[in-house]
């Protein structure tokens, strides 16, 4: 960190430089109108439903380092927006880019996206579920409920710096995958970075900005530990790293071919139980045994068998 630092101090008086995306083809899946406006942002309007937003734009900056995403309120929309539910709200399920030479696009390849961070999200729709893959009915994307009827900002980072030679052609896909159906983007617009990271999605409050202002050498020890502390909270990287870490330290879950062989070990280790019937036949066979190797005892016990059973015995007795 203490490494990291100074990199992200030497640009400590300017943001990040954003381009505005100008752009060029507008389609939706779910036959909704799509509409560039002057501020080159994108207006919703016409039928709602789940469905695919498919932007595209080209633009000459080369290394990308991150992508952002305003979600911007308008008089047009339910509860001014930015989404198009009844209370404004929006559920972005999935955000995918994609990009080529614009002079070639059949080239086209997805660009990962391994970081997300948002001026605001709600509850259970956090902006990092945006970029996980998933598709789910809900509980799953970017959702600003308590928070609607204003300007909101995602900024993506790409796993590695988009490159391009000439102008490279980006292709944006939102996902709108929430069961309502009614929850989509209703105005927004994008823009792209190749300022170095992190990215702070607000401007850093009041005692951080008077360090900021300082001269490195004027910065007492506490002054450089608030800054440290800051920009551990606002380096998404860095709190994926952390969330890591923690994963690790947890026990490993049973390997299931290793507890299915250890519940048949245990199952064979119990005492096996001897059938009554099994049992008497043993029995029965180990008198039966016994008689035999003791064959005059055996002829004994017949004929007094025999002789108590016979009638004139019993009659003379």
């Amino acid at each position: 960190l203490s490494v990291m630092l100074p990199e992200w101090e030497g640009r400590q008086n300017r943001l990040p430089e954003w381009q505005i995306l100008d752009p060029i083809e507008l389609t939706a899946a779910n036959s909704t109108k799509l509409t560039r406006q002057d501020d080159l942002s994108i207006l919703a309007e016409g039928p709602v439903g789940q469905g695919t937003y498919t932007i595209k734009a080209a633009t000459n900056l080369t290394g990308i380092t991150g992508i952002r995403l305003e979600a911007l309120p308008d008089d047009r929309l339910p509860k001014k927006g930015p989404g198009r539910a009844a209370d404004g709200n929006f559920v972005l399920t999935e955000f995918e880019v994609a990009a080529a030479p614009k002079s070639d696009a059949a080239q086209s390849r997805p660009i990962v996206l391994d970081l997300a961070q948002a001026d605001y999200s709600q509850g259970s729709y956090d902006v990092v579920s945006a970029i996980d893959g998933l598709q789910l009915p809900n509980a799953n994307g970017w959702g600003v409920a308590g928070q609607t009827g204003a300007s909101h900002a995602a900024v993506f980072q790409p796993q590695f710096p988009i490159l391009g030679i000439g102008e490279t052609l980006l292709t944006f896909q939102f996902q709108h995958k929430f069961q309502d159906g009614n929850f989509n983007l209703g105005k927004f617009r994008l823009s792209v970075t190749n300022s170095p990271a992190p990215f702070p999605i607000t401007t850093p409050p009041a005692p951080i900005q008077a360090i900021l202002d300082k001269k490195r050498e004027e910065r007492s020890d506490e002054d450089k530990q608030q800054l440290l502390t800051y920009f551990r909270e606002i380096n998404p990287r860095l709190k994926k790293l952390q969330a890591a870490l923690e994963t690790t330290k947890q026990p490993r879950p049973t390997d299931p071919k290793l507890l299915e062989l250890r519940n048949a070990l245990m199952k064979a280790s119990e005492p096996i139980l001897v059938d009554l019937e099994l049992k008497q036949l043993r029995e029965d066979f180990a008198l039966s045994d016994s008689q035999l190797k003791t064959n005059r005892l055996t002829a004994v016990q017949d004929l007094a068998w025999a002789l108590i059973n016979t009638p004139a015995f019993l009659f003379n007795h």
